[in-house]
C-alpha cells in the first residue's frame, strides 16, 4: 500500500475502499474487478484510490493481509478468553472449529474470493508469525485445562501446533480455492474437531 493511513480520516477511507471491494466481489468474479469500478462503488476518485494503492492487485493483496490480521486476532482472542472451569475442552474446540470455518470457508462470496485470490496470486493469508501466535494461544489454553486437572491431554509443542493448524485451515482453504460446497456442514464440523482431538491425544 502506497500511503499508510496516519489519521483517522485516512484509515476510514481505506476501510471504505475495502468495503467497496467486498461489495464488488459479492456481485461478480474478481477477474472483472477494476480500479474504475472500485472508484464508482466506493465514491472516491481514481486519484484518491491511487494515493493508497499502486494498482488493483495491490488493493486486493492489502485487503487480504488486513483480513488475515483480523482472523488471527479473532483466533487468539477466543483461545485466550476460554474459561476452562466452565467450558469443557471439547466444547472449546467446537468454538475454535466454528471460527476456522467462518474464516476460511465462509458463505460470503467475497470472503471465498479473497481466499482464491490469495492462492492464485501467491499472497500468504497466514503468515508464519500469525500461525505462531495462534499456536501459542492454543498451547496456553490446553495448558490451562491440563493444570486444572480437567484433562490428561498435554499442551501441544510447536511441531504439533503446526500440524493441527495446517490440517484444519489447509482443508478449509482448499475448499475455498476449489469453490467446494460441503453438503453436510455438521460432518465437516465433527470431522475437523475429531482431527484436532486425535492430534492432541498424540502428544
Amino acid at each position: 500500500m502506497r500511503k499508510t493511513p496516519k489519521q483517522e480520516r485516512s484509515s476510514q477511507s481505506v476501510e471504505t475502499i475495502y468495503q467497496a471491494v467486498a461489495k464488488i466481489l459479492d456481485e461478480e468474479e474478481f477477474s472483472k474487478f477494476s480500479t474504475n469500478k472500485l472508484a464508482r462503488v466506493s465514491g472516491f476518485s481514481i486519484g484518491t484510490i491511487y494515493q493508497y494503492f499502486a494498482n488493483k492487485d495491490s488493493v486486493l493483496i492489502s485487503m487480504i493481509h488486513f483480513y488475515h490480521i483480523k482472523i488471527i486476532e479473532r483466533f487468539v482472542s477466543y483461545l485466550q478468553g476460554v474459561n476452562v472451569v466452565d467450558v469443557a475442552l471439547e466444547q472449546a474446540l467446537d468454538g475454535l472449529v466454528d471460527l476456522a470455518i467462518d474464516a476460511y470457508c465462509a458463505t460470503e462470496k467475497w470472503k471465498k474470493s479473497l481466499q482464491r485470490i490469495g492462492w492464485l496470486k501467491e499472497a500468504e493469508l497466514e503468515s508464519q508469525q500469525g500461525y505462531e501466535q495462534v499456536g501459542a494461544a492454543l498451547h496456553d489454553m490446553v495448558a490451562r485445562y491440563h493444570q486444572s486437572g480437567q484433562t490428561g491431554i498435554k499442551p501441544p509443542d510447536k511441531d504439533l501446533q503446526f500440524i493441527i493448524l495446517r490440517s484444519v485451515c489447509g482443508c478449509l482453504r482448499y475448499a475455498a480455492l476449489q469453490n467446494y460446497q460441503f453438503e453436510d456442514a455438521l460432518l465437516l464440523r465433527k470431522s475437523l474437531k475429531s482431527i484436532v482431538l486425535t492430534l492432541l491425544h498424540n502428544e
